[in-house]
């Protein structure tokens, strides 16, 4: 019957299930809404700051390059005034030309590098204080083989490498200042080197004459370590450089804005006990390793010298010399 309550309760219930069911269909699309929108304002929020960060790395580009713009404009005005100032101007030369050219002692009263003991595998030791104090040369000097080269022939002779300015960041803004050598004209210093296993006490050496610049084709054929030794050296306060500028700098010696300046030394001695006290009192020292002298070393005197009468020097032959510059030779 058309009054029937049954039908009515039956065609209500009917109509609140359709109403029900659209009401959830519209929360499932507001909620799927909901999330797109969401999706899409994160997306924008990552695009945004994608753009930012461009936008600062384009601008930082531009600040280090009109920094290193500025330096070579600083560099070019400090070359032009030293050179105007001092009247003179470094020649320029090759390791392969002042290893033949240089007269150095007989290549047999050197130590075998081999048998050279190591007085601290520890980077950082350097030169004890103890020892320094029985010094009785010049100084001492304390170098890496990134900054030496030697000959083939041995340790009889060297070059250390040096760049011939360097920048300091903390010094009005940034100034290039003239880099002083590690040894004058004249001195004698005890030479502690490391080998990249450990430090060494070579012997004592004194600089052999006037510096030179090294040819700008023999500074493209130096090793990767060695050129980004020199870059490390031109740089004070490291820390306050980006790695970026770090890289212009290795480029700027390729291309000759930047140069490398070196200057021979000769070993001409060795002091036993200048050597006898960088093994005192140590207990970082390698087993076995008791003392600072040569195993095979037969003289006895405490300050043993190298140096010989004219007629004993002789030149290392063309086989003896380190010819390229890319088979550089250290003592380790």
């Amino acid at each position: 019957m058309e009054g029937d309550p049954s039908n009515i309760v039956m065609q209500y219930s009917a109509s609140m299930d359709a109403i029900q069911k659209e009401l959830a269909d519209a929360i499932k699309e507001k909620n799927t809404a909901i999330l797109d929108k969401e999706k899409a304002d994160e997306q924008l929020a990552e695009l945004t700051s994608v753009r930012e960060k461009y936008r600062k790395l384009k601008a930082s580009k531009r600040e280090c390059q009109e920094v290193i713009d500025e330096l070579r404009g600083q560099l070019e005005l400090c070359l032009e005034e030293r050179e105007h100032r001092d009247g003179m101007t470094c020649s320029k030369s090759d390791p392969p030309s002042f290893f033949q050219n240089t007269e150095y002692p007989t290549v047999g009263d050197q130590p075998n590098s081999n048998d050279i003991p190591i007085y601290s595998p520890i980077f950082s030791m350097g030169i004890p204080r103890t020892a320094r104090t029985h010094c009785r040369c010049d100084g001492t000097l304390r170098l890496e083989r990134d900054v030496v080269m030697f000959a083939r022939a041995g340790i009889a002779l060297g070059l250390i490498v040096r760049p011939t300015h360097q920048y300091n960041p903390q010094k009005n803004n940034g100034a290039w200042i003239r880099v002083r050598p590690d040894i004058e004209l004249g001195q004698k210093k005890d030479l502690c080197y490391y080998d990249g296993h450990g430090w060494k006490y070579l012997g004592t050496y004194e600089r052999t004459g006037e510096s030179f610049l090294l040819s700008a084709e023999h500074t493209k054929k130096l090793s990767p370590p060695r050129m980004e030794a020199m870059a490390k050296d031109t740089v004070l306060f490291r820390d306050l450089i980006p790695p970026s500028q770090m890289r212009m700098v290795e480029k700027m010696y390729w291309d000759g804005v930047l140069q490398i300046e070196m200057f021979g030394i000769r070993r001409v001695a060795y002091d036993q006990e200048f050597a006898k006290q960088l093994f005192e009192r140590r207990k970082d020292l390698p087993k076995g390793v008791k003392d600072g002298t040569f195993p095979n070393n037969k003289r006895k005197r405490g300050f043993e010298t190298d140096e010989r009468h004219d007629h004993n020097r002789k030149r290392p032959s063309t086989s003896d010399i380190n010819t390229n510059i890319k088979e550089e030779s250290s003592v380790s």
